[in-house]
C-alpha cells in the first residue's frame, strides 16, 4: 500500500517579523501632576524611580523633567516592550499607586511609543 500525502501550502514566515518585534527598543513617557503645592514632594519620590529604572539593564536611558511646578515627566528607552513590561511588575513600582492613594499625585497619563 502506497500512501501519498500532501503538504500543506507554507506558512507566511513571521518569525523575522517577530524577533525585531521582541527586540524593537520603546520609549516610555508619564507625566505626573502633583497636587498643589507638592511638586518638589513628588519630585523626591519620583526620583526614586528614576534611579530604580536606571539600574535595569533593559533600560538605555531615562530621564526625570519638571514642566512648571506641580508637573513631572518621567522618560524611559526600553529595549523592548517585554522588558519595559518586565520592569512595571517590579516590586518598586508599588510606590506609583501608593502616591496617588495617598494624594500626592492628583493625575497622571502613561504611554509608550516606538523608538
Amino acid at each position: 500500500m502506497y500512501c501519498t500525502t500532501r503538504a500543506a501550502a507554507p506558512a507566511p514566515l513571521r518569525f523575522i517579523d517577530e524577533v525585531e518585534e521582541m527586540t524593537q527598543a520603546i520609549i516610555s513617557l508619564a507625566s505626573f501632576q502633583a497636587r498643589e503645592g507638592a511638586g518638589v514632594e513628588l519630585g523626591l519620590r519620583l526620583l526614586e524611580l528614576l534611579r530604580q529604572a536606571r539600574l535595569d539593564p533593559a533600560c538605555s536611558d531615562c530621564e526625570l523633567l519638571r514642566s512648571g511646578s506641580d508637573l513631572w515627566l518621567l522618560r524611559g528607552r526600553w529595549a523592548s516592550p517585554q522588558a519595559l513590561e518586565a520592569h512595571l511588575c517590579r516590586p518598586h513600582m508599588q510606590l506609583l499607586g501608593r502616591l496617588v492613594e495617598g494624594g500626592l499625585i492628583r493625575s497622571m497619563e502613561l504611554g509608550v511609543e516606538e523608538d
